[in-house]
């Protein structure tokens, strides 16, 4: 409908970065993807609320997360499916809903069709 995502960019002195996504007039109360890097987070971000940790998600990031959010949905790269299942173990009791996308490959490499399919189960 021609409205592109808003972007929010964390950068704390001495703390690793948070870049957040989220598509204008969307409830914080809807999914929100936790992704690796900046450009999964993007490509995401067209679809649904996205936030890229740049890298490991640290226990301050994933505070941040539930403050922001009631559903996540752990979206790590392709070759991270285990840490995400470890992460959503841990931290499953600060969310509603916290589920693991088992991703085929990184989102930032799927076809338009791959992330629609992906981001639709």
């Amino acid at each position: 409908d021609g409205r592109t995502p808003k972007a929010q960019t964390r950068m704390d002195v001495d703390e690793p970065t948070c870049s957040w996504y989220d598509p204008p007039n969307e409830s914080w109360d809807r999914e929100l993807w936790i992704v690796e890097d900046i450009p999964s987070a993007v490509r995401a971000a067209s679809y649904v609320r996205a936030v890229a940790c740049c890298g490991t998600p640290n226990d301050r990031q994933i505070v941040e997360f539930a403050e922001r959010a009631r559903r996540v949905v752990w979206a790590l790269d392709a070759d991270a499916t285990g840490m995400a299942l470890d992460l959503r173990n841990k931290w499953n009791l600060l969310f509603w809903t916290s589920r693991v996308a088992v991703l085929p490959k990184d989102l930032k490499d799927m076809t338009e069709e791959e992330l629609m399919e992906t981001i639709s189960e």
